[in-house]
């Protein structure tokens, strides 16, 4: 679990390993706790907090320099050695822009949860007193990883997974939200209000009016709550839809709206806006399965 392996930085480096159970701790107005940290584990904070303060963070990961204040003393510049270390229960871990360059994710294996006999050894070395033999053999292995050789290690070279994916997903609010659901669920969707219900019916491509878009965003309370948006202009819509999703902007008997491109380029599109390794490569796969068992034509009821 995340408390083992804090517990495991904290034997092979000691006080340069700080646990903090509130940003303030990092980016408020007193953090001598950092003077010589290399490694900051932050444990279950709130995640509303951590998309409050992600901007006064991003400063910490990317900066050669940070500042130090300490009470009743002028705040010090010191050398950037920190690496941060979340770890959360939530399935979203912190905001996360489409173009984020900083975070690495990865979820839990569970395939030796509460394996005893496997972990034991592991506890044993982290709990081991000082001057032990067990204590000894941490330092010898702390030692190799001081000794690496790292000369080939690329810092561009980042490993990036589907869980990335599936945090900047999370993270997504407004018409880019709206805009990865409906390549998702490969439709378009238009509203028609009837009473206090908005109703959606799906339209496979072709035109579609700006006020659509508009009164999913903006007029329906629960689209409101969902998408996490102030009222956005048609304009707004407008920018984003022919920058970065393909749309052409085309009227329609004097209404203003859209040319929607093919769910194909679509998909592309929000690939490409997202950064997404290929989260849609999943449907791709059984779209292929579909066809090779459709082309057996055995009479079999597919």
């Amino acid at each position: 679990g995340k408390g083992t392996y804090f517990n495991y930085l904290h034997a092979l480096k000691g006080d340069m390993v700080v646990e903090v159970d509130t940003l303030d701790e990092v980016v408020g107005d007193f953090n001598s706790g950092l003077m010589r940290a290399t490694d900051v584990c932050l444990d279950e904070l709130n995640f509303k907090y951590l998309k409050k303060e992600g901007e006064r963070i991003k400063h910490f990961i990317t900066a050669a320099t940070i500042p130090i204040s300490v009470k009743y003393k002028d705040t010090v510049w010191i050398k950037n050695k920190i690496n941060f270390y979340l770890a959360s229960n939530d399935p979203s871990v912190k905001l996360t822009s489409l173009s984020d360059r900083r975070d690495v994710y990865f979820t839990v294996n569970d395939k030796h949860a509460n394996n005893n006999k496997l972990f034991d050894p592991v506890r044993e070395i982290i709990e081991a007193p000082a001057g032990s033999k067990k204590a000894h053999q941490l330092r010898e292995r702390m030692g190799k990883l001081l000794h690496r050789n790292i000369s080939k290690f690329n810092p561009r070279d980042r490993f990036l997974n589907d869980e990335h994916d599936y945090q900047k997903i999370a993270s997504l609010t407004g018409i880019d939200k709206l805009i990865f659901e409906m390549a998702n669920v490969g439709q378009y969707p238009t509203p028609m209000e009837r009473g206090f219900k908005t109703i959606l019916y799906p339209m496979h491509g072709g035109w579609i009016s700006s006020e659509t878009f508009k009164q999913i965003l903006n007029h329906h309370p629960d689209f409101n709550k969902k998408y996490k948006v102030d009222p956005i202009s048609q304009a707004a819509i407008k920018q984003t839809l022919l920058t970065h999703y393909g749309f052409e902007e085309k009227r329609k008997r004097d209404i203003r709206g859209f040319n929607a491109p093919t769910m194909e380029v679509l998909r592309d599109k929000v690939l490409e806006r997202c950064n997404f390794t290929s989260y849609f490569k999943y449907e791709e796969v059984l779209k292929d399965l579909l066809e090779e068992y459709a082309s057996l034509d055995d009479g079999s009821d597919i």
